[in-house]
């Protein structure tokens, strides 16, 4: 366990951590602080070994400065992230690196206390397998695919993803905080990935982010000034029920033409197989998730219907983004998810298509692809909990 440490001192420590190998004046700068004053709060994090002298920086005139950055083998965060169709744990250092991660499918209908059972085990062999003693574990972030209730901090009702009825008002956290005796930080798996992306990820600096997933559905968050835009627990989702089309589809929302029914992998596959006729029996054979892929690869190979059918859909996301922007304004934007990663005929699409719909050409944001991290919704969780005990 960590020490208690004051106010400021955990305000230097997060800095050094999001901006390491940096120097003490550079710090001063940033928080607007003495030099006398950083020495003081430095201080403690050196005596508890959260941070070290890492390198010597360039002179700009006089002696070079020493560079800090935070001490990789000292403290560990646990990572879990609980999807619904499988969990995955993870040990992380304080600078996001991962020492090790394991990916466990489970069913649909696993109760909450056999799935929490099996991650304790998990991390427990791996643990023993790294050498490390649970005495190093200063705290734990969960990452979940549902809304959180903001006071109880538990799953909520009001998006329905977990199929089983138990991890609707599961006390995760007093369950894993019980076993583990560590603070506990949950947050919702786009949050999560966004955080990290926005702290120590491609979009780290930026001012204002907007982080998109988009895969199964369509999910966004945005970050500005380092605090998370939470307008309604359904913010997640609005992105994903902008409607595109006034008479389109019926979506399960109730609301016709959302950009769900068009954008994302199952409305790719479901146009394409009405496009190729494919046969009832291959359609129940081969899986939404099994069929994407393929479609993907017909498309590389100049496959004319697999083509049109990732445009027409990288055109309607495209004009969802656009208007997302021009609400926002986001310095930078973050693409990221599955269809984003498989196809790059639909990500090209898509950002060609957003940039024709933004306002004013000059404000025209960076358009990124998450290249930091291949497991960010897990890593996330870690970089929440590093936040909760440091903010």
């Amino acid at each position: 366990m960590i020490p208690h440490l004051s106010v400021s001192s955990k305000e230097i420590f997060l800095h050094i951590a999001k901006h390491q190998p940096i120097s003490k004046k550079e710090i001063c700068e940033a928080l607007g602080k003495l030099t006398t004053s950083i020495n003081r709060m430095m201080e403690p994090l050196e005596q508890a070994g959260l941070i070290r002298e890492i390198g010597i920086g360039d002179s700009s005139g006089g002696r070079k400065p020493l560079l800090y950055g935070v001490t990789e083998d000292r403290y560990y965060l646990v990572a879990i992230n609980i999807s619904t169709l499988y969990y995955e744990v993870a040990i992380v250092r304080l600078d996001m690196s991962i020492v090790s991660i394991r990916r466990q499918d489970m069913n649909a209908g696993d109760l909450p206390s056999l799935v929490l059972e099996q991650i304790l085990g998990v991390l427990t062999r791996m643990l023993c397998e790294n050498g490390i003693e649970r005495n190093r574990l200063i705290g734990c972030g969960v990452s979940v695919f549902n809304s959180i209730n903001p006071k109880t901090k538990r799953i909520s009702r009001s998006i329905l993803v977990y199929t089983h009825e138990e991890w609707f008002n599961c006390p995760i956290t007093e369950i894993l905080q019980r076993e583990l005796a560590i603070p506990i930080f949950i947050e919702k798996a786009t949050n999560a990935a966004a955080l990290l992306e926005y702290n120590f990820g491609q979009a780290k600096g930026c001012r204002r982010m907007l982080y998109i997933q988009c895969a199964m559905n369509i999910r966004a968050a945005v970050i500005s000034k380092g605090e998370f835009l939470n307008i309604d627990p359904f913010y997640e989702y609005a992105l994903g029920h902008m409607a595109v089309k006034y008479d389109g589809e019926m979506c399960p929302c109730g609301q016709r033409g959302c950009a769900n029914n068009y954008a994302t992998i199952p409305a790719i596959v479901k146009t394409y197989r009405m496009a190729v006729r494919e046969p009832s029996d291959e359609r129940n054979r081969i899986s939404v998730r099994q069929m994407f892929p393929n479609i993907c690869e017909l498309a590389k190979r100049n496959d004319e219907t697999a083509q049109a059918v990732l445009l027409e859909a990288a055109g309607i996301f495209g004009v969802a983004l656009a208007n997302y922007y021009n609400l926002f304004c986001p310095d930078v934007v973050v693409l990221s998810g599955l269809l984003m990663q498989e196809s790059s005929i639909y990500y090209d699409a898509a950002t060609k298509k957003a940039f024709e719909g933004v306002l004013f050409s000059n404000r025209r944001p960076k358009i990124l692809q998450p290249g930091s991290f291949s497991n960010a919704i897990t890593v996330g969780a870690a970089a929440v909990a590093l936040e909760g005990l440091f903010s």
